[in-house]
């Protein structure tokens, strides 16, 4: 059965989510569990961060929210940087 232009459109209107959670802190390492504790990531979780920015950054986001928490702006950071000098926009 062929699709009309409608069905077509529809399915070209697409919106693809990417959920992360935020890279490792100090206090995820020891299993203490964080809550509203606001630590920055450590060296592992900066590293994540970077490897999220690698495999995000260049996916023409059209968006890139994060909790207002250090750990999870930090490990967003790199996602938005990379996408906005991607998109020819300024960090």
């Amino acid at each position: 059965m062929a699709r009309t232009s409608d069905e077509q459109a529809r399915s070209a209107e697409r919106t693809i989510v990417y959920l992360a959670r935020h890279g490792q802190t100090a206090l995820n390492s020891s299993g203490v569990l964080r809550g509203l504790a606001d630590p920055p990531l450590d060296e592992t979780g900066q590293e994540q961060a970077r490897q999220l920015g690698a495999s995000l950054g260049s996916r023409n986001l059209s968006l890139v929210a994060a909790s207002p928490l250090r750990r999870a702006v930090e490990t967003a950071q790199p996602v938005a940087l990379r996408g906005a000098r991607g998109s020819g926009g300024q960090p």
